[in-house]
């Protein structure tokens, strides 16, 4: 018919399929301009276009098709305001999370690619003075260590306690140690754990790093500390501030606790 189009037609024009735009006709969402006299054909208008765009963005952000009805059959500007601006806060509220989602997998890439640069470069085995950037973490409570505790009950505090300060724990969780007198004398006991949320409240400054690494679960630090105080005493040198441990490959990226790959850092005082 002239001046008007096919569903076919209709639906190549708007990119949008038949079975969909038969759908909303059935639902009473959006009808054809004009119906042939046996009922059987549909035909839209060019025009409708824009309508039917508008439409189909809205069930995009999961409008329920309920208020879509409902707006078709009775609306005005008003009401139209409205709903953007509900579904304006919808969207900022999961552009919010979206970005956070891309922080996190950004930041447990960050550490696995730094355990494949470790291996690539043979450093597991070395002690050595790195340039580490500027990075952010929020640390958690302090720990407190019955005489027989393991990980669990302070870690289970971390976790009741950063889920009520709303911290995401998504974000790779790290063992901090407020010196390295703390560190050598309990290496499998952090006196906090925190969270390498990026956006965190704390900052661990850019500066040069004495850097090792520990293969296997968490117990074995106190290997990993042995070579770093020889390293220390060999070379006349001097650390401050607190030690950090960061897990590379835990048991996330790993199934075997025996291939755990973790990075303890303390800064070198100028």
């Amino acid at each position: 018919m002239k001046n008007f189009l096919t569903v076919h037609e209709f639906s190549i024009l708007s990119d949008i399929c038949p079975s969909t735009l038969r759908f909303w006709d059935k639902e009473g969402i959006f009808s054809p301009a004009f119906r042939g006299a046996d009922k059987r054909y549909r035909y839209y208008s060019p025009e409708q276009i824009v309508t039917v765009k508008f439409i189909n963005m809205l069930s995009d952000l999961k409008v329920p098709l309920k208020t879509i009805r409902e707006l078709v059959g009775d609306r005005d500007p008003q009401k139209i305001r409205e709903l953007i601006m509900q579904r304006e806060k919808f969207l900022n509220a999961e552009f919010q999370r979206l970005q956070e989602c891309f922080s996190v997998m950004q930041t447990r890439l960050e550490l696995i690619d730094n355990g494949l640069k470790a291996e690539e470069k043979k450093l597991i085995d070395k002690i050595s003075i790195i340039r580490k950037e500027e990075s952010f973490y929020v640390p958690g409570p302090k720990n407190k260590w019955e005489s027989d505790d393991g990980l669990f009950k302070p870690f289970m505090n971390f976790c009741e306690q950063a889920k009520a300060k709303r911290i995401n724990l998504s974000f790779p969780v790290g063992g901090m140690y407020e010196s390295w007198d703390s560190f050598s004398k309990a290496p499998e006991k952090p006196d906090c754990f925190y969270s390498l949320d990026p956006n965190g409240t704390h900052c661990c400054e850019a500066g040069d790093h004495l850097v090792g690494f520990s293969r296997g679960n968490y117990s074995r630090f106190k290997y990993l500390l042995k070579r770093m105080g020889d390293y220390i005493k060999e070379n006349n040198i001097s650390v401050t501030g607190p030690v950090f441990t960061v897990y590379l490959y835990d048991e996330i990226s790993n199934d075997d606790a025996s291939e755990y790959l973790s990075q303890v850092y303390i800064a070198v005082s100028k």
